[in-house]
């Protein structure tokens, strides 16, 4: 008999992060909507506490050419409505913004600044001010 130790998987686990909150939903043979979350039609992942235009939502749901919780339009989606900001558009802007040209530019930088990981907490959690 074999034995297997470490990590298995031969299961068929889904998994969901809400683009607005980063909230983790991870079920086995699931689907978005037992997540209580939907995808905007420019794949934003968000979950249902957070839609604006429910009223929209709920036209889009009941119409005959609704494809489903993966296409819902962007009135619904706050991060399309640009109420929020997803932490991959914020780190794209950041970058953009940089004096860095790129990412591997911003983390030498970073690795050259600070040698030990609590400097670099403190630094990011100082008070702009000071």
């Amino acid at each position: 008999m074999k034995t297997r130790k470490g990590f298995i998987s031969n299961s068929s686990t889904t998994s969901f992060i809400c683009d607005v909150c980063g909230e983790l939903f991870a079920e086995r043979d699931c689907g978005i909507d037992d997540a209580q979350m939907f995808q905007c039609v420019n794949e934003h992942t968000v979950c249902e506490s957070h839609m604006v235009n429910q009223e929209r939502y709920d036209q889009y749901i009941d119409s005959e050419d609704n494809e489903g919780l993966y296409k819902v339009p962007v009135e619904c989606c706050p991060i399309c409505q640009m109420e929020k900001v997803s932490k991959f558009e914020l780190d794209a802007y950041l970058l953009r913004i940089s004096v860095y040209s790129s990412r591997e530019e911003v983390e030498k930088a970073i690795k050259d600044q600070f040698k030990k990981y609590d400097d670099f907490i403190a630094y990011l959690n100082q008070d702009k001010k000071g």
